[in-house]
């Protein structure tokens, strides 16, 4: 089943009790789910157990590596609330996942409070995955091991990072 992939700031989500049944806060929906153009991006993948390749898009195109927390959202729930899923060419220089990135789009107010209780149930479904630098650097590593990458793409301090890991 095809998942969406988005990083998410679980100190926000987790700030107010939503497993138990609190609303999310208004600080959580315009810093975590800020659109752009009515849009919000995410990266698809096959399914729940390939979520490194969401993160391998998100993280190639960094300036510099931090952990990050993914959610993956299921395509087909945000599909059956009428949220719209549009294919847009991503920004990733791993040419294998460009077109992998999609845009839940013509949002509005409504729809933001979909997508959020759809966040907040794979927070309950501890569908969270944290992916710590190392991590993030192994995952690069093995994507220019096997030509998906290249190290040359990849900016000045992610270079750097992966050059002092090697040490």
């Amino acid at each position: 089943m095809p998942v969406l992939v988005r990083k998410v700031n679980p100190t926000l989500w987790q700030e107010l009790d939503i497993i138990g049944g609190n609303d999310v806060s208004a600080d959580t929906i315009t810093n975590c789910i800020k659109t752009s153009d009515n849009t919000l991006s995410v990266w698809e993948v096959d399914s729940i157990e390939s979520v490194g390749e969401g993160v391998l898009a998100i993280i190639s195109n960094y300036k510099k590596l931090e952990t990050i927390h993914i959610i993956g959202l299921p395509k087909d729930e945000l599909e059956q609330q009428s949220i719209d899923i549009d294919p847009e060419e991503g920004t990733t220089p791993v040419k294998s996942l460009v077109n992998t990135h999609q845009n839940l789009a013509k949002l509005t107010y409504t729809k933001l409070g979909v997508i959020a209780n759809c966040i907040v149930n794979q927070f309950r479904l501890e569908n969270l995955f944290t992916y710590t630098i190392e991590e993030e650097i192994a995952l690069l590593w093995e994507a220019i091991g096997t030509n998906r990458l290249e190290l040359k793409n990849l900016k000045p301090e992610v270079q750097k990072q992966l050059n002092q890991a090697k040490q």
